[in-house]
Order: structure tokens, then C-alpha cells, then sequence
């Protein structure tokens, strides 16, 4: 055993010759390394090999930034999710090779595999802060605070890049509210960060502040033309210079015509529907007249004999139906017979006179009238019905009784044979 442990220990310890881990800072990967140390180890391990394996297992440990083959490098930082993640997974493949229960050279073998996939695992972790989370304004200048491994501490590191973050083009209405936005979306990440600034640009050395404070925002109502031109945006630091510089370029255009367009619109909606209203008066007109028409048809041709009110003579006119369906009725005025000079008046074809307010319009029931008698006429033939059923069951249950009762109430009298 001897040799081939010296082996394993010398592979263990050639693993990793490098900066500091960031892994072994974290209390966790600490509690566990020393519940090995003292629990798992001196029953697993023979006591002459116990401290020389516990010394290579954590120098293993604290150099986690380079697989043997030597081709890749991290930096010395890390963020606090790609720290919580890398410890999870070490902590996790730790206590699973101890659950395993190996002793001796098993012990060391499987966890030389494992220390080669945790450190293949925390290299990935690292490019991907690397690629995504370290430093992530394209612009400015950015406070990240990420752990130092060589230290174990949290410290901010600087993100510095380029100050003027460009020129965005900025389109308002006149009489609208402009609006320039000078938050980016790293400003929430980063730290050492104050207020931000709005200066409007009057010439090359010229300019005005319009607004300071923490709001990232500079709203103006009611933009006339003279709010054109250039405005200039900063946001300040702890330091002496400026985290970002953003310029804006604004172009007022002309006021909107909606309230025009609106009552254009409301206009023509009113001429269409008073057309609507008009058409719609002409239709129901024929109706009418054909109402009227067939009500002259059904008129009786018979001859009626009407008072004359017109004068102190009285007069009767008689209307003489038409010989055939085409020719109109004739209406003919008959002389006073009260009078000492007759008066004669001819024909006149084609005339017609109402004679509506002459006939007597039949009296109809009231509707609420209509169901009462309908409802008392149901009751006396229920009754009816009632008293022919009780007479019905009389006779039929006791005849014999029947027959004697009505033959003592009404007594029949035999004539006697002569």
C-alpha cells in the first residue's frame, strides 16, 4: 500500500499548482474539510498516511483555478452567485464520496476523479461570470463589488471603459412633454454611484443646468420650438469623474391636428345620421297612404241617408255606389222638401266624402272584462260538472235507495183498470 499511496498522493498534490481557490473561503467548504480531517480519516485511512493526505487534500482544495492540462486561467474574482453555485456542487460530491463508505487507495482515487470534475465545474462557472456578470457596462465607468480569492475578501473592483455612452435622437410634439431617460441598465449593479445631471447645450462652451438629483429622468411639459437643440446627461460618482456621459439630441416637431381630425369626424357622423333620420321618414310615408286607402275600400256602397248641417234648410245626400270596380261613386245632392223652391245640384264623378264621423263605431269589450267572463263561465260548468259527477256516483253505488227516496218525495198515482 505504501508505494502505490505515495503515488496517489504525489498525483493529488500535482493537480493544481496555482492562485488561491475562492472555493475555500466559503465557512461550508471549511466545516466539511474538517469534518474529514477528524471523523472520516482516522478510520479510513492508516495513522502514518493521515496527516500527509489531509495536507494534500487541501492544498488541492485551495488551488481550484486550473486543470492540469494548464490551458486555461481565471481571474482572481468572482460574483456571489457563481461562489454560491461552485460551493453547492463541492460541498454535494463531498459528502456523497464519504455516504460511499471507501477506505485506503479507494478513498484517494475516487477523490482525485472527484476533485478533477468539481474544478472542471467551477472553470465553467467562472467563464460564464466572466462572459456575462464581470464588468458588464459597455460604457461608463462601474463599482462591482466581487470576492478577491487571494484574499477572501469583497472589495469593489473598477469597471472602467469609455465616459461618453453616444448620442440618442429624441423626437416630441410641441406641446407634449419630452422626456430623456439617462438610466442604463447596469446603473442599478453598480455601487459609488450619486446623482445624475441635465445641462442644456447652448454653444461648444456654453450650457445650462436644468435638473440634478437620484431620478434618472428629465421631463418638461409643454414643449415649444425653442426646447430643441442639444442637452447633455452625467451621472456622478464617489470619485472625481463621471460614471456615464450621455448626449441627447432633440427635435421638436409640429404641434398634432387630433382635435381637428376629431371634430371632422364627430361632423360627417352627424350628416349621416340626420341622411339616415330623413330617408327613413320618406319610407314610412306609402304606408300610410295605403292604410288610408284600404280603409275608403271597405266603406259600405249601400245608401245612407245623412242630416245636411250646413244652413237652415236640410238636405239629404245619397251616395249611388259604382256600376263597375274602375268608375269612381257618385255623390248626388237630393233636394229640400221643406222648402217652396227646390235647389238641384248635378253630378260630380270622382268625388268622395268621408263618412267616418257618421258611423257608429261598435263598442269592443274591454280587454280586462275578457278574461273575467271567461274565467265565471269555467266555474259554473265546473260546477255543473261537480254536481252531474256526485248524482253520477249516487246511482251507481245505491240505486235501490235512490229509486225508494225519489218515489216517497214524488208519489206516483196507478189509475185503476175500469
Amino acid at each position: 500500500m505504501g508505494p502505490q499511496l505515495a503515488l496517489l498522493v504525489g498525483a493529488l498534490a500535482g493537480c493544481l499548482r496555482s492562485a488561491r481557490s475562492c472555493v475555500i473561503c466559503d465557512q461550508r467548504v471549511i466545516g466539511e474539510l474538517h469534518s474529514l480531517d477528524t471523523e472520516y480519516l482516522p478510520t479510513h485511512i492508516s495513522p502514518k498516511d493521515h496527516r500527509e493526505v489531509m495536507r494534500k487534500i487541501k492544498e488541492t482544495v485551495r488551488n481550484f483555478t486550473r486543470l492540469p492540462d494548464g490551458k486555461r486561467t481565471v481571474v482572481g474574482v468572482i460574483d456571489d452567485a457563481t461562489m454560491e453555485l461552485s460551493v453547492l456542487s463541492f460541498v454535494r460530491s463531498l459528502r456523497l464520496l464519504r455516504d460511499r463508505d471507501v477506505r485506503g487507495d479507494a478513498f484517494l482515487k475516487e477523490f482525485f476523479e472527484m476533485a478533477t470534475q468539481e474544478k472542471e465545474a467551477f472553470l465553467q462557472n467562472i467563464a460564464r461570470f466572466q462572459r456575462e456578470a464581470f464588468c458588464p457596462n459597455k460604457c461608463g465607468m462601474m463599482f462591482q463589488r466581487l470576492l478577491w480569492c487571494h484574499l477572501c475578501r469583497k472589495r469593489l473592483y473598477l469597471c472602467q471603459k469609455s465616459f461618453d455612452c453616444g448620442v440618442q435622437y429624441v423626437n416630441v410634439h410641441e406641446k407634449e412633454d419630452m422626456i430623456l431617460d439617462c438610466e442604463l441598465s447596469w446603473h442599478k449593479l453598480s455601487e459609488g454611484l450619486t446623482n445624475y445631471s441635465f445641462y442644456k447645450v447652448w454653444g461648444s462652451n456654453s450650457e445650462a443646468l436644468m435638473y440634478t438629483g437620484t431620478r434618472p429622468t428629465l421631463i418638461k411639459p409643454l414643449v415649444g420650438p425653442e426646447d430643441a437643440g442639444l442637452y447633455r446627461c452625467e451621472l456622478g460618482t464617489v470619485r472625481s469623474g463621471p460614471a456615464t456621459i450621455i448626449h441627447f439630441e432633440v427635435t421638436v416637431l409640429p404641434q398634432r391636428i387630433i382635435a381637428e381630425t376629431t371634430s371632422k369626424s364627430s361632423t360627417i357622423a352627424q350628416t349621416i345620421a340626420q341622411t339616415m333620420s330623413k330617408s327613413s321618414t320618406f319610407v314610412a310615408l306609402p304606408s300610410t297612404i295605403e292604410t288610408r286607402s284600404s280603409t275608403t275600400v271597405t266603406l259600405p256602397s249601400t245608401i245612407e241617408t245623412l242630416p245636411s248641417t250646413i244652413g237652415t234648410q236640410p238636405s239629404t245626400i245619397v251616395a249611388l255606389p259604382s256600376t263597375t270596380g274602375t268608375q269612381p261613386s257618385t255623390i248626388v245632392a237630393l233636394p229640400s222638401t221643406s222648402g217652396t223652391q227646390p235647389s238641384t245640384s248635378g253630378t260630380q264623378p270622382g268625388t268622395w266624402q268621408d263618412l267616418s264621423s257618421t258611423l257608429k263605431s261598435s263598442v269592443s269589450p274591454k280587454p280586462k272584462n275578457v278574461p273575467r267572463g271567461r274565467l265565471a263561465g269555467l266555474l259554473i260548468w265546473g260546477c255543473v260538472v261537480l254536481v252531474v259527477g256526485l248524482l253520477t256516483i249516487a246511482l251507481c253505488s245505491r240505486p235501490e235507495k235512490v229509486m225508494n227516496s225519489m218515489n216517497s218525495r214524488f208519489p206516483t198515482y196507478k189509475r185503476g183498470v175500469p
